[in-house]
């Protein structure tokens, strides 16, 4: 199992965890917050497949005890049950497999199951098409930073459409703000944006699908500047990106971009002093599919 899966699995048992006792009646439960946990195991060490195999359950059950959103102060906040779960998914050496769902099963399961098993990627599937009848095509689904369905929001939404409210564009909860996107939708990816040619993602590698060269190793600063430079340049053409990646894979490649073009030197010190530096972040604009290589992306 790879770490990415079994960081998945922990966020998932949290999250069910969550769901449980929000169900509890009369009852304000103290939840646990997933993102805080995955920073909490990433400090304390977990930051390889290898190395999550380390924690013992106290370990996970400390880490824990500080990613509570609100504490009730009548709570037992002593997760060790769901600490050895998580602990348990840390040290397998197995790969899960997962069955499919049978149509049978998905025709009997309630809007919460229907919600935790919909995959936007999987039109074909019943879950998805159960879900887009019941909420007549319309918005109700709302995702975490990570793409995956907050399925207690989702559903809350999918109930309001199905007794007659007009659906939703965002939903407010906590101070928080969320897109609320329709069943086959799903939030834009952002992508980094290749330093020198504008409007263009850099790979998952972080190569460019242009020079096929990789920006990986090279800090923020380093590619700003050549944002800068590239946007001073009268042609960009792939001779000059090469030359420019031949001085960026320089141990001193900041002194020496600086060196060669002074003019833009100081106009990065000043952008640098008023917050102002190109981001270098793209968001696709597709609401399905892959992000579309060389397609229009809206710069961030």
């Amino acid at each position: 199992m790879s770490y990415e899966s079994k960081l998945d699995i922990a966020i998932q048992l949290i999250k069910d965890h969550n769901s449980i006792l929000s169900s509890l009646k009369d009852k304000t439960p103290s939840l646990l917050d997933p993102d805080a946990f995955i920073y909490g195991v990433k400090v304390g060490g977990g930051t390889l497949e290898a190395s999550l195999k380390h924690f013992t359950h106290e370990d996970i059950c400390g880490i824990l005890k500080g990613c509570y959103k609100e504490l009730n102060i009548h709570d037992n906040t002593n997760p060790i049950a769901l600490a050895r779960s998580i602990c348990e998914k840390f040290r397998s050496n197995q790969e899960e497999v997962i069955k499919p769902l049978s149509d049978k099963k998905i025709k009997v399961m309630t809007i919460d199951e229907l919600c935790r098993n919909y995959d936007y990627n999987d039109a074909s599937s019943t879950v998805f098409n159960r879900l887009r009848d019941l909420s007549q095509s319309r918005s109700f689904l709302v995702f975490d930073s990570s793409d995956k369905v907050i399925v207690e929001h989702s559903v809350k939404l999918l109930k309001e459409i199905m007794d007659g409210f007009p659906p939703r564009e965002t939903f407010v909860l906590g101070g928080e703000v969320w897109k609320v996107y329709k069943v086959g939708d799903k939030p834009p990816k952002i992508f980094d944006e290749n330093p020198i040619f504008v409007g263009r993602a850099l790979r998952p590698d972080d190569s460019c699908d242009q020079t096929n060269r990789s920006w990986e190793g090279i800090t923020i600063e380093v590619r700003q500047l050549v944002r800068l430079i590239s946007q001073e340049s009268e042609t960009t053409n792939l001779k000059f990106a090469h030359d420019i990646m031949d001085m960026v894979m320089e141990m001193d490649a900041p002194k020496r971009l600086l060196v060669r073009y002074p003019h833009v030197a100081a106009k990065f010190k000043e952008l640098k002093k008023l917050g102002k530096l190109p981001g270098l972040k793209i968001s696709s604009v597709s609401t399905v599919g892959k992000f579309p290589a060389g397609k229009p992306v809206k710069i961030i």
